[in-house]
């Protein structure tokens, strides 16, 4: 007779091996469900010009652009070295410059079909929860990841929620964004 927790480990790994050949279908039938693009020429120019400042500076050679109607409101590229910045990616660095460019307000109120960042490199988890927050619903990318990669960042995000644990005083936030002017309670 199984034990609950015998039971239990084993639709673990059965649930887990069926998202592992979820994630290798979709990662190789993408390509079926989209055409790919060719950039135009003065956007390439520009990742190329990002991406060699970003190697100058010993960093990765990537570079981002955020463009809203085909016109360029935002460039970044990594300054993770440069800056001894963890956060340094090309695309939260590209936001970054978009929001020096338009107050958090008018940058909200851009339509946000009309809204793209192009990378040269397919976006990392950080990256996307940067593009996730702010609402960017169309990414471009000249070279993708392989599939061991995500298969690995599947098994850190796992194990991220597995050993993640809430803490008290959970009011101290509370306390915190009430003191904030914007602050909405809900």
């Amino acid at each position: 007779m199984k034990t609950p927790f015998r039971t239990f480990v084993l639709f673990l790994f059965v649930a887990f091996a069926l998202l592992m050949v979820f994630q290798i279908v979709t990662y190789k039938s993408s390509s079926l469900f989209h055409d790919e693009l060719i950039l135009d020429t003065h956007l390439v120019r520009e990742l190329t010009r990002l991406a060699t400042t970003a190697l100058q500076n010993n960093d990765a050679p990537i570079s981002a652009l955020v463009l809203y109607r085909n016109k360029i409101i935002g460039r970044g590229f990594n300054t993770v070295i440069r800056d001894s910045n963890a956060g340094g990616h090309a695309e939260v660095n590209a936001l970054s410059d978009v929001l020096h460019n338009y107050t958090r307000k008018d940058f909200s109120l851009l339509d946000r079909d009309s809204l793209l960042l192009v990378s040269t490199y397919e976006p990392c988890l950080m990256c996307r929860g940067a593009i996730l927050e702010y609402n960017i619903r169309h990414v471009q990318f000249l070279k993708e990841k392989p599939i061991l990669h995500w298969l690995r960042e599947d098994y850190r995000t796992y194990r991220y929620q597995w050993n993640r644990m809430k803490v008290d005083p959970a009011e101290l936030q509370d306390s915190l964004f009430r003191l904030h002017p914007d602050y909405l309670e809900k």
